[in-house]
């Protein structure tokens, strides 16, 4: 709502709508198969778990 853009006029008008639409799952098809930093979650549902994964993600992508 903060952005105040056009194109987020109709999903906030349509919540409950929109929401079932989403697709929350976690695309599991891109993890590469013996590469567990093929696929790096960043869960942010909460300041300690946004702050837990950067802490796990972070030094995975400073390796290159």
């Amino acid at each position: 709502m903060r952005r105040s853009s056009d194109r987020d006029a109709w999903k906030m008008e349509h919540w409950d709508e929109y929401i079932k639409g989403v697709n929350f799952d976690i695309p599991e098809n891109l993890r590469i198969p013996d590469d567990p930093e093929s696929l790096l979650l960043y869960y942010n549902s909460t300041d300690d778990l946004a702050d837990a994964s950067f802490a796990r993600i972070l030094p995975m992508l400073n390796q290159n």
